[in-house]
C-alpha cells in the first residue's frame, strides 16, 4: 500500500511517530550534516583548522534529538584527500552512553592506512584532511556530518 503524504514537515511531531508506527513511514529532507535541519553538527575540528603530528584532536559533535531517525552510536572517520576516501579512527562505534561520545580524542600520526585505497599514507603535510561523524548503521545524509579541510603539519 502507497501512501502519499504531501509535506510531512507540516504534522505534528505526533502524527509523524504515529504514522511511523502504523505504516513504517520514514521522514525525509535534504540534509547534509551542514545546515540548521541537521541532526549530527560537528564543532571541532573547525575548517581552515592546522593541527601536528603528534597533537591530540579532538573531535567534537552534537546530536539533535529526533523521534524518527535516532543516532544509536557514532562512527569517526578521517579523509586525507579532502573526501575521496575515508578511513575509521575509531575501533568500535560509540554510544551516546560512552564518555567519547561527543568528544572523541585522536592522537595524530604521522600515518594512517586507509582501507579503501589498500595503502597507508602520509598525513604530514596534508592541507585537505577532513573529519566524518555518521550514525553507525546508516548512510542517510541526514545522520552524517562532515568538516570542512584543515590541515595536518
Amino acid at each position: 500500500m502507497l501512501i502519499e503524504i504531501p509535506d510531512l514537515k507540516s504534522l505534528p511531531p505526533k502524527f509523524l511517530l504515529l504514522a511511523a508506527a502504523i505504516y513504517g513511514l520514514v521522514a525525509c529532507n535534504s540534509s547534509t550534516g551542514t545546515d540548521s535541519t541537521a541532526i549530527i553538527t560537528i564543532s571541532s575540528p573547525a575548517a581552515g583548522s592546522a593541527w601536528n603530528v603528534g597533537d591530540s584532536l579532538a573531535v567534537k559533535w552534537t546530536v539533535k534529538q529526533d523521534p524518527i531517525k535516532v543516532v544509536d552510536a557514532a562512527d569517526i572517520l578521517l579523509s586525507p584527500d579532502g573526501g575521496k576516501s575515508w578511513t575509521f579512527l575509531n575501533s568500535a562505534s560509540i554510544p551516546p552512553e560512552s564518555a567519547k561520545f561527543g568528544n572523541y580524542k585522536w592522537l595524530i600520526t604521522d600515518s594512517l592506512n586507509v582501507i579503501s585505497l589498500g595503502y597507508k599514507v602520509s598525513l604530514k603535510g596534508v592541507k585537505n584532511c577532513r573529519i566524518k561523524v555518521e550514525e553507525y548503521s546508516t548512510k542517510d545524509p541526514d545522520l552524517i556530518a562532515t568538516t570542512g579541510d584543515f590541515t595536518i603539519n
